[in-house]
């Protein structure tokens, strides 16, 4: 049987009944295993998936979706990208949550 990805994240939970997306302002990235994520104030719970977009220099995290791993107020790590090979970030960029959290994975 092949899981579509859109199926799948139908099927998410949600983290409450009203939970729409939120997007976070990123003003740095590490390169690093996990990546390191800055983001004044994210209030992003343990958990939650990202979408990242717009991020400058460091352009191969766009598009890619991670898990969050609450470092403080401040920082997160997105666990699954690997950036140690991936360019300097440079400027701005969003982390946009999706559906609920699913958990710490990592």
């Amino acid at each position: 049987m092949r899981i579509n990805s859109a199926d799948l994240m139908k099927t998410l939970p949600t983290a409450s009944p009203s939970s729409a997306a939120a997007v976070k302002a990123i003003t740095g990235a590490t390169n690093a295993t996990p990546i390191v994520i800055t983001a004044t104030a994210h209030g992003l719970p343990e958990g939650s998936i990202v979408l990242f977009a717009s991020v400058g220099g460091m352009t191969q995290i766009n598009g890619k979706y991670a898990c969050v791993g609450v470092i403080d107020a401040n920082s997160f790590y997105a666990y699954g990208i690997d950036s140690t090979e991936y360019s300097t970030y440079t400027s701005s960029g969003t982390a946009t949550t999706k559906r609920g959290a699913l958990g710490n994975w990592k």
